[in-house]
């Protein structure tokens, strides 16, 4: 199934135009990809929650400082680059990342940040009031029901800077 899945989403790129690194998808799946990758926390205004959600954007990154130290809520270190810009050269795929119940946002780095280094920009919300940090018992089945909203805020806030010329998120995303 997975051959066949590979097969599917085609070969190697055969565009000769330079726009960086090529995300070749015939490394094995544990190599890291090309890019650098880049990280920033944002909190989103999400219309559907009414709430503001803390979004974190894995991305490759086109510079940044790698003495600048990069953490998760002071909780977990990362080897992001610092300071880092989008690579938007060409727009990028993206994959919008849900944490489970009592997770949080950036609980499955070793994925997205990989994702990153191979060109796809990942974007994950915090389900407030479902997070390990912030867990409301009472609110669980409404919640649930929530979720995939606050995935959908949180692509069209994405779509919303990627259309923004003064966003560095400019002409990143395919959406």
């Amino acid at each position: 199934m997975l051959l066949l899945l590979a097969l599917a989403c085609g070969g190697p790129s055969t565009d000769s135009a330079d726009t960086g690194p090529a995300a070749d998808p015939w490394t094995p799946p544990g190599e890291t990809g090309p890019w650098d990758f880049g990280t920033e926390e944002f909190l989103m205004d999400a219309p559907t929650a009414g709430e503001r959600l803390p979004v974190q954007i894995w991305f490759p990154a086109a510079s940044g400082d790698p003495e600048v130290d990069v953490n998760y809520d002071w909780l977990l270190h990362s080897d992001a680059l610092g300071d880092a810009i989008p690579d938007c050269k060409e727009p990028r795929p993206v994959v919008m990342f849900s944490h489970g119940s009592q997770g949080i946002r950036f609980q499955s780095v070793f994925l997205t940040e990989h994702w990153a280094t191979r060109g796809t920009i990942t974007v994950a919300p915090d389900h407030i009031y479902n997070t390990f940090l912030d867990l409301n018992e009472q609110r669980e089945a409404e919640l649930a029901f929530r979720r995939p909203l606050d995935l959908m805020d949180a692509y069209d806030w994405l779509l919303e800077k990627a259309s923004n010329p003064e966003d560095p998120f400019y002409g990143c995303v395919d959406p």
